[in-house]
């Protein structure tokens, strides 16, 4: 009936909310079994239901609960082996921090958990399909991230460079400062703009507001929305968090600013896409929360880097 199908339409959506790369490791065990009840009672809606979520959100959400940045690799391979597949494809038990994770998938890949999170999303896709990507291939691929939106898009100029700055994570010890915002609008030209998701968020960019009043804090933006206000964006700098990779899958210069995860492994550096690490000794099997490192970046650096992209740009 229409009422089973919205309802477990409600609970995939709400699964995906919940494993959305941005928001970290904030699913709750009642969002596992509001999937599972459900395509276990009436499997022949599951995959029916799975067709109304965004398919640029839910692969974003599939490939990165695959390759286990949060602590999702379990939830997401329970989910994954519900949908009707001839196969269901994903790492092995030596290659995930979840190893329970694997025996959900019928065929296994073994690929290190320390390696980069994009190459490690690639070697399923390509081991899957049982083609080759080469690491040069996504220096120059397509954006691959599409929209319907053209929401704000008002608020840029062609005078100045347009800037976003993004300065919510999913935990403390990946923020940004907000006096360090601060500074690099300051020191660097542009006309720019903050995005927040949460409440907490949005503190943090009324409090960048107070220091550089010229800074446009933004609206709360639907997920088709963000994808296309960054695609306009000349430039986009936060930490370690989902938006803020959306400008490597947009084809958009982006530094990223990283603390107590590995900019090594959670970034694909490009000529565009830039980071900037504190001296931290990051171990990527166990995050340190309590380092707060991130703090000790210092802005004008990032100014630096940030002159160089706009030049070049």
């Amino acid at each position: 009936s229409f009422k089973r199908r919205s309802r477990v339409a409600k609970s995939v959506i709400k699964t995906c909310l919940a494993l959305l790369p941005s928001k970290g490791p904030t699913m709750p065990a009642a969002s596992i079994w509001s999937i599972i009840l459900p395509a276990l009672l009436y499997p022949s809606l599951n995959f029916l239901c799975i067709n109304e979520v965004d398919p640029d959100w839910l692969c974003t959400t599939v490939l990165a609960a695959s390759s286990n940045i949060a602590s999702l690799s379990f939830k997401s391979a329970l989910v994954a082996r519900l949908i009707p597949s001839i196969k269901t494809i994903g790492l092995d038990k030596n290659s995930s921090r979840e190893r329970l994770a694997s025996i959900f998938y019928s065929q296994k890949i073994n690929i290190e958990h320390s390696s980069n999170v994009i190459k490690r999303n690639i070697a399923i896709i390509s081991q899957a399909l049982e083609m080759q990507i080469s690491d040069n291939a996504l220096k120059v691929k397509e954006p691959f991230l599409f929209f319907d939106s053209e929401k704000h898009f008002n608020l840029l100029q062609s005078e100045k460079p347009n800037i976003l700055l993004i300065p919510g994570a999913s935990f403390q010890a990946k923020i940004y400062p907000a006096d360090s915002y601060a500074e690099i609008i300051k020191n660097l030209q542009g006309n720019f703009f903050i995005i927040w998701g949460s409440q907490s968020e949005r503190l943090i960019a009324e409090r960048i507001k107070l220091f550089s009043p010229q800074v446009t804090v933004l609206d709360k933006l639907t997920f088709d929305e963000l994808k296309s206000f960054i695609s306009k964006i000349n430039l986009v700098i936060g930490g370690d968090t989902g938006p803020v990779h959306m400008a490597w899958a947009l084809g958009i210069a982006s530094i990223t600013i990283f603390g107590p995860t590995p900019g090594y492994r959670n970034t694909f550096k490009t000529d565009i896409n830039l980071i900037i690490e504190s001296k931290s000794q990051v171990d990527p099997y166990k995050i340190n929360k309590k380092d707060l490192s991130i703090k000790n970046s210092n802005p004008i650096d990032i100014v630096k880097i940030a002159v160089k992209l706009l030049e070049n740009g």
